[in-house]
């Protein structure tokens, strides 16, 4: 009908990975390496072979998946400006090998596809003649075959399909112009996440949280176009964003967890719609927030962790120009 309509879709895919190793010992360096640090006791260190020796066999590896997924979406019109709607989506993200490996193991290892199923119930509105736009979802994501990078009992970590979990929230976003060249942009999110089931041997357990999935995020960005000559303009504008907490890695090591934060950006930009050119001035971070960006530990075999931060406070001018 005019206000109900309906979509649907089926998707196939087949995914060929090959992995051909060539990974040798360079040089035996084991009698520098304190046992302790390698979670090995004094005595204990599994001898390292002779420069050449293979980490894996050089036969190419092959695997190969298959995936159906499906699609489908109701949607009905409220009216002219409230569109309500339901979907329900499949999707995977395919298997492969893990190609950095130590010690020596006699086959390349390898993992295979995660699986989501997706639940979203949602409305799009506009009000005040186009002048307000509101959108807000409500989400239940449920996943199959976690791929999980674990140290496994081995110096080099491996990824494996070790769990299922859930993901359910909400998003709601603002959008709305009160007056004529100011545009004033709000969003907000909540995510309750956590594992449904975790298999042994991978040091995380139904009580950890999810890696890089914080509770509440926000945003806030203000902008207003001030006309200064025929078809020319000057835009300055104002970010804001938040995110909470949340841990770098599955285990939820506390040496790169990371705490919530705030970023706030600015700039200001010129724009002359008869030449296509648009300049620009840009402030990032200018707070300064030092957040990580990634995470790794391995407390078990080398006892060490690493951390990469975000660049910190940048400025730049940038040049756009469209013919």
């Amino acid at each position: 009908t005019d206000r109900l309509s309906f979509t649907g879709g089926i998707r196939y895919t087949e995914d060929t990975k090959r992995f051909t190793p060539d990974t040798f010992i360079i040089a035996n360096n084991n009698d520098r390496v304190p046992p302790p640090l390698l979670g090995f006791d004094p005595g204990q260190v599994p001898p390292i072979p002779p420069p050449g020796f293979l980490i894996l066999p050089t036969d190419e590896a092959e695997v190969t998946f298959d995936e159906v997924t499906l699609l489908g979406n109701i949607s009905y019109a409220v009216s002219e400006t409230v569109l309500s709607y339901f979907t329900y989506s499949q999707g995977f993200k395919s298997g492969g090998f893990t190609q950095r490996v130590f010690p020596f193991l006699p086959e390349a290892p390898s993992y295979q596809p995660e699986t989501v199923d997706v639940y979203e119930l949602g409305l799009k509105t506009t009000f005040f003649d186009r002048r307000l736009r509101m959108n807000a979802a409500a989400f239940y994501t449920d996943y199959s075959d976690l791929q999980f990078v674990v140290q496994d009992e081995t110096v080099a970590p491996v990824v494996r399909n070790a769990g299922a979990a859930t993901i359910k929230g909400f998003e709601i976003d603002l959008t709305a112009v009160p007056v004529e060249g100011l545009l004033l942009e709000i969003g907000v999110g909540y995510v309750d996440a956590g594992y449904d089931e975790v298999d042994p041997g991978t040091g995380v357990t139904t009580d950890n949280e999810l890696v890089k999935t914080p509770k509440w995020s926000s945003s806030l960005g203000v902008s207003y176009r001030m006309p200064v000559s025929a078809g020319a303009s000057i835009t300055p504008r104002l970010d804001w964003s938040y995110s909470g907490s949340y841990f770098n890695n599955a285990i939820n090591s506390s040496q790169i967890f990371q705490d919530s934060y705030h970023i706030l950006n600015a700039g200001l930009s010129y724009e002359n719609e008869d030449l296509g050119l648009v300049l620009s001035a840009l402030g990032k971070n200018l707070t300064d927030e030092r957040f990580m960006s990634a995470g790794f530990s391995d407390a078990v075999n080398l006892g060490s962790h690493e951390a990469v931060f975000d660049r910190g406070r940048q400025w730049m001018l940038t040049v756009k120009k469209s013919f």
